[in-house]
């Protein structure tokens, strides 16, 4: 009898409800998590001082009056998120389960309001204005969708490996959100939804054939939609070859590249960046903030970033482990793929 990949991968991650919850220390004991938690603290303090080393001087440039702005705007979301935090706590796990179904349609509505009441930024029509804050209801579809495929995955084991009754009906619940998210344009979180579906399916236990099928399928679709927007495709072609398109979609990455090698070993120091201080780099608040952590915190400060990002995922995928109900299980594995991998994407755009 051939081995599920998801067990070959995950170990245990597959066993049923009743063997996982043997281990004392179960998810559901009560207990909280405390390195999980400090990582996630650790990330929240670095991140924020990186943020006030890029946009905290005149001297970068700001394109705002007060170059705190980015800083305040960064507190306002960590409040928030301290928040929800707190209220998660409480929330009784009958809820979370509750919450995928009634989430996707939520998202999907969202994502057409914002296609034709969203604001346009670079090129891009994402956001609702709120006047206080900018609302992106793609980071909603993921959450929801990420929810779906765990209430999804909990129930549909045992036919994940038909291909008309398990895979097609989710893959189709993709395609409605990634069509929208297509639209705004916003590949990215059609290739990370995409991915995470895939992930998903993995740890299903669903077939290598089909799964490679599924991944083929989703390859292509993500190719035709690169090709059929030049500006994706330019951007792509600059990622691969940064040094030929430095001076045009290629320049973040190249000067990105530079920053990260310039710190050296222990780096410039915090605020002690020359080259994003300069403005070589003007999405260095954001999309390249891991580049000016390489160039002011050096190879030391960017192996410790990425290590608190390893001990999020290694935390997440144990309580995944941990739970004795499928769903939970499941939700916990999704929701931590939606914490670690648009970071390491992240990182990987940032080193070219």
């Amino acid at each position: 009898m051939a081995i599920p990949l998801s067990r070959r991968i995950f170990g245990t991650f597959d066993r049923t409800p009743r063997e996982a919850g043997a281990a004392p220390s179960d998810a559901l004991s009560g207990r909280y998590d405390v390195t999980l938690f400090v990582a996630a603290l650790a990330l929240v303090v670095v991140g924020s001082l990186l943020v006030f080393s890029t946009t905290g001087r005149l001297a970068q440039g700001v394109s705002v009056a007060d170059p705190l702005y980015h800083v305040k705007h960064l507190a306002l979301l960590f409040s928030a998120g301290a928040l929800f935090f707190v209220v998660a706590l409480k929330v009784p796990m009958h809820w979370i389960r509750a919450a995928g179904p009634i989430l996707m349609p939520v998202s999907i509505a969202l994502l057409i309001g914002v296609a034709v009441f969203g604001s346009s930024r670079f090129g891009a029509r994402r956001w609702y204005d709120l006047g206080f804050i900018n609302v992106q209801p793609s980071e909603v579809a993921k959450v929801a969708f990420a929810l779906y495929l765990a209430r999804y995955m909990a129930a549909r084991r045992t036919i994940l490996n038909d291909f008309l009754s398990g895979i097609l009906p989710v893959g189709l619940m993709y395609v409605l959100p990634a069509m929208l998210l297509a639209i705004q344009p916003d590949v990215g979180s059609v290739v990370l939804m995409g991915a995470l579906l895939v992930a998903m399916l993995v740890v299903g236990g669903t077939r290598v054939k089909l799964l490679g099928q599924s991944a083929l399928v989703l390859v292509v679709g993500i190719v035709i939609l690169i090709l059929s927007q030049p500006e994706k495709m330019a951007r792509f072609v600059g990622w691969f070859f940064p040094e030929a398109t430095r001076m045009g979609e290629g320049y973040q990455v190249y000067q990105a590249q530079i920053l990260v090698g310039s710190g050296g070993l222990l780096g410039s120091g915090l605020g002690g960046g020359v080259n994003h201080m300069l403005g070589y780099l003007p999405q260095s608040a954001n999309d390249f903030i891991f580049a000016v952590a390489g160039e002011e915190l050096g190879f030391v400060g960017v192996c410790a970033v990425v290590l608190l990002y390893v001990v999020i995922g290694l935390r997440g995928f144990a309580i995944a482990r941990m739970c004795r109900d499928d769903f939970m299980r499941f939700a916990a594995f999704s929701l931590t793929l939606l914490l670690v991998m648009p970071a390491f994407v992240h990182m990987a755009v940032d080193l070219g």
